[in-house]
């Protein structure tokens, strides 16, 4: 017979590595009552700091990296990016190397956006963030936002997103 867990809800993350890289994760919540995440409501905002690299150009693509960490004490769940123009509008089409994802206590992830020239209507690009019940920390050093922003790459965040299925 399996062992009840002590928590509400609780979390598991499965990663298959080869030769130290790491070919696939997953990450999965589970309440301790089958197909009852209520107590996900109640955990606390996760703290994630964000970081990224400038888009360049190379040929008729342009392409961006984005760190995400996880500062908090709890699981950052269901992070978003989505690309954006000056405009507010979004950059479609968007290769993300990951998206939607979720990362355990100071875990961090580096995801590489690129869209094609064409696609970006000339716009200024930013990359939002958003989370459940995800805090956006600021950069600890506020020259390296000032950089970000003069180099083209805003990162937003917002303090909590809908969550769908999970009232």
């Amino acid at each position: 017979k399996r062992k009840q867990p002590d928590e509400a809800v609780y979390y598991i993350k499965l990663t298959l590595q080869q030769n130290s890289q790491v070919v696939s994760d997953n990450f999965y919540v589970m309440g301790k009552e089958e197909d009852n995440l209520q107590a996900l409501s109640k955990l606390p905002k996760a703290t994630v700091a964000i970081s990224g690299k400038r888009f360049v150009q190379q040929g008729e693509e342009w392409i961006g990296e984005v760190e995400i960490r996880n500062t908090g004490h709890v699981p950052a769940l269901l992070i978003r990016l989505n690309l954006k123009g000056g405009d507010g509008e979004q950059i479609l089409p968007v290769i993300y190397s990951d998206n939607y994802f979720s990362l355990m206590p100071n875990e961090c992830k580096k995801i590489k956006v690129s869209y094609r020239n064409e696609d970006g209507r000339g716009q200024a690009p930013y990359v939002e963030v958003t989370g459940f019940k995800v805090n956006k920390k600021a950069h600890q050093n506020s020259d390296a936002l000032f950089c970000l922003l003069e180099e083209s790459l805003l990162l937003e965040g917002i303090e909590e997103s809908d969550a769908h299925g999970f009232a």
